[in-house]
């Protein structure tokens, strides 16, 4: 086994210690048939020991894609470290998908096996012209007679029957695995046309979990909830540091048991994304609002004397003994209840994949759950910025990761230079040239570096809305605001080469048109003039992946959203316009 100079140089090498290390500590928890499960750190090194022979004895070679496409569970995890123990790569597929984006993912990485949890997955993948893909394995429930198509079971039956035949071939191919081999190739989630694979190495992954665990944000006696796609980098660096830090983790990405898995499992640190945050807290205020003109008066004078201590913590202030007797009042009455509902234990919240609001990020901080905001990009293998409990400053994505340089080109484009970022596109060294530059990264993204070091992202260079009157706007940045509104569950801005800014709204049925408009009145009384939403309309239905408007992490489609709507978009305009 091969160690660098912080530890471990290679994806395997990690794995193999975590499991040899504390082989009886607790290492994964999944469900099944309803119940909750727990895999020693000792069995999953089994277990994907036995994948890795599965697939060693169906011929894997070196480099080899294999894909996976299913949802968040730790089947996942194991499938994923068995082929990397094989020599293999894992191309990421998500499970939301169309079966259009599954071809081509399969297809443009030449997997040869692809892991799917139900045979009538499997039973779709025949039906696509993949003359590279030969094998199938499902993960849930009976296969059939195929000679394509085995059980995940039977996979690891096989794999241990070619390793008592073969004792030292799994170690050779194992310990063959370089520092710059491919690991992974993960698909971005389009935006825009068909998704690209970003190569990323084995060399990305250590040094993504060398950096996050020298954070101190998980902890072997912590208990880790991850429920993100893992065919995202920013669960994949999430999983990655919990196996380097020995920190049991329960796996589960249904969306329908979130609230009940976080009842169960009672966490101390999980990841999210902005759009978790915003509907949550928009439930929370509902269910305050509707219990009466009483407990609302006290709910809002609650959420008042939060923000304070809020901003008392971020500026490193003790809090007085007034306002911390009145903080602890309101602790017993309401903050404890409110952190019930995510397990009562959660020590340290993390965002990412899009803006979070700050007043959204206070809001939480004032019910006593930190919510650290962090930035990368799957080019850059996830996390290349991010806040720490002892020194961060809400509104901002923090500081770079130990290892990772930060720079702002001259027209605001924010710049990454480190051992995170990628080798390339599959397939197209000609992209990499142009996202890669002289060793640094263009994100795409603007942003400025305040005073005290911390980012500040202000929008996307090809997002930018510029009004009639030469005026530039982020608008992701308006969105966050109109998001953080308890009426407003989403928002879209309008307003390129338009003389003022409207916004398509996403809301529940019960909040009405007046509670829409003064939810908007209140954000407008904080921005600028040029920056205020002189009109809106309510989305007829609510974004989702599932239509296409939201990719899987949950980040929004413009050009989709845009395209859809451009007739309601059209209308908002006409009204004023005639009365200009």
């Amino acid at each position: 086994m091969r160690s660098g100079s912080a530890g471990f140089d290679t994806v395997v090498a990690l794995w193999h210690h975590r499991t040899h290390a504390t082989p009886d500590a607790d290492g994964f928890y999944g469900r099944r048939d309803g119940s909750w499960t727990t895999l020693s750190w000792g069995v999953a090194g089994q277990r994907s020991r036995a994948i890795a022979c599965g697939l060693l004895s169906l011929d894997l070679e070196t480099g080899q894609r294999c894909a996976i496409a299913c949802s968040t569970r730790p089947e996942w995890i194991l499938a994923d470290m068995g082929i990397l123990c094989a020599g293999g790569a894992t191309s990421t597929i998500y499970p939301s998908a169309t079966l259009s984006e599954w071809q081509h993912v399969l297809s443009d990485s030449g997997a040869r096996v692809c892991f799917v949890e139900t045979k009538d997955q499997a039973d779709r993948l025949l039906d696509l012209e993949l003359p590279e893909l030969q094998h199938i394995v499902v993960i849930d429930g009976r296969v059939g007679r195929h000679e394509r198509i085995r059980s995940l079971e039977q996979l690891e039956r096989e794999g241990r029957a070619w390793d008592a035949d073969h004792p030292s071939e799994y170690d050779a191919r194992a310990d063959g695995v370089s520092p710059q081999d491919v690991a992974t190739l993960i698909y971005t989630s389009g935006t825009t046309g068909m998704p690209k694979g970003v190569v990323l190495t084995h060399d990305n992954w250590v040094f993504e979990g060398e950096a996050m665990e020298k954070l101190g944000f998980m902890l072997a006696h912590d208990t880790h909830f991850l429920w993100l796609p893992l065919a995202h980098a920013y669960a994949k660096v999430l999983a990655l540091a919990s196996i380097r830090g020995g920190v049991p983790t329960a796996v589960d990405g249904s969306q329908r048991d979130l609230l009940a898995n976080l009842q169960a499992i009672r966490p101390t640190v999980m990841a999210c994304v902005p759009r978790f945050f915003e509907k949550a807290w928009s439930e929370l205020e509902r269910k305050a609002h509707r219990q009466g003109p009483v407990k609302r008066a006290v709910f809002d004078r609650a959420m008042a004397t939060g923000r304070e201590m809020a901003l008392r913590r971020e500026a490193g202030e003790p809090p007085g003994p007034l306002l911390g007797a009145r903080w602890r009042f309101f602790d017993r009455m309401v903050y404890q209840q409110i952190r019930d509902q995510f397990g009562g234990r959660l020590r340290i919240f993390i965002s990412g994949a899009a803006p979070l609001s700050r007043d959204l990020a206070l809001a939480f901080l004032g019910c006593g759950m930190l919510v650290l905001e962090g930035y990368g990009l799957t080019e850059s293998s996830a996390a290349s910025l991010v806040n720490r409990p002892e020194r961060f400053k809400l509104g901002t994505v923090g500081a770079p990761l130990n290892g990772v340089e930060l720079n702002i080109a001259d027209d605001g484009e924010v710049l990454l230079s480190g051992r995170g970022v990628m080798r390339g596109y599959h397939g197209d060294q000609d992209d990499r040239a142009l996202s890669v530059i002289d060793g640094w990264l263009h994100t795409g993204d603007l942003g400025r570096i305040d005073e005290q070091g911390f980012l500040v992202i202000t929008g996307r260079k090809k997002d930018l809305i510029i009004t009639a009157g030469g005026k530039n706007l982020a608008p992701q940045t308006i969105e966050a605001k109109l998001s953080s509104q308890s009426e407003i569950a989403g928002a879209v801005l309008f307003g390129d080469r338009q003389p003022y800014l409207v916004a398509l709204l996403e809301a529940e049925d019960n909040v009405t048109d007046r509670e829409l408009q003064d939810a908007v009145d209140r954000v407008n009384q904080d921005l600028a003039n040029y920056e205020n939403i002189r009109n809106w309309a309510r989305l007829p239905r609510p974004l989702s992946i599932e239509d296409g408007t939201l990719t899987p992490t949950r980040k929004l489609k413009r050009r989709v959203v845009t395209e859809r709507y451009e007739d309601l978009v059209h209308r908002l305009y006409l009204p004023l316009q005639e009365t200009a």
